[in-house]
């Protein structure tokens, strides 16, 4: 039998074990922070942008920022929620039975854009924007039927030789 069995060896692996468990534990509480920190930084950042331009706060999207979130520019956003806003009453804020405003036009757009561009899940867009799953679904059908009627007939028509030219 071995007699070094029991020993102040193991009582040192022992104590370096928990060492590293007392390590790890706090560098996962660290995390959890950081990431409890840039979730609520992203969804506040993201409530401001769907306000109104002229209720943002001013460091919220300078124009680099905005297109690199978007993949647009703030122009060709503004026009496109110009356009949606003219044609279809649902993007429109209006206000509930229990006298709370609904989303804003923006926010709608902005959703609809995530959930096309981004593949963001319907589920997703609750914890980011609050809009239920069911919403975001109704949203964004509502978006791509307004988008399709306003600019089928500029995008959504055969290609003539100029295209055809150009695309070979």
């Amino acid at each position: 039998m071995d007699s070094n069995w029991g020993s102040s060896s193991n009582s040192e692996l022992e104590d370096q074990w928990e060492e590293r468990r007392r390590q790890l534990t706090e560098k996962n509480e660290e995390d959890d922070t950081q990431r409890s920190k840039n979730d609520l930084m992203a969804a506040t950042t993201a409530s401001w942008v769907c306000e109104e331009i002229s209720q943002q706060p001013l460091w919220v999207y300078i124009e680099d920022d905005f297109k690199s979130r978007f993949r647009m520019r703030r122009h060709v956003f503004e026009h496109l929620l110009h356009d949606v806003q003219a044609v279809n009453p649902f993007f429109h804020q209006r206000v509930n039975n229990a006298s709370q405003p609904s989303f804003s036009p923006h926010q709608r757009v902005t959703i609809a854009l995530r959930m096309m561009a981004c593949a963001y899940l319907a589920d997703a867009m609750s914890d980011t924007f609050g809009m239920s799953e069911s919403s975001s679904f109704e949203n964004l059908a509502q978006f791509c039927r307004t988008i399709v009627h306003i600019y089928k007939d500029t995008y959504l028509r055969a290609p003539n030789a100029e295209d055809m030219d150009h695309l070979l």
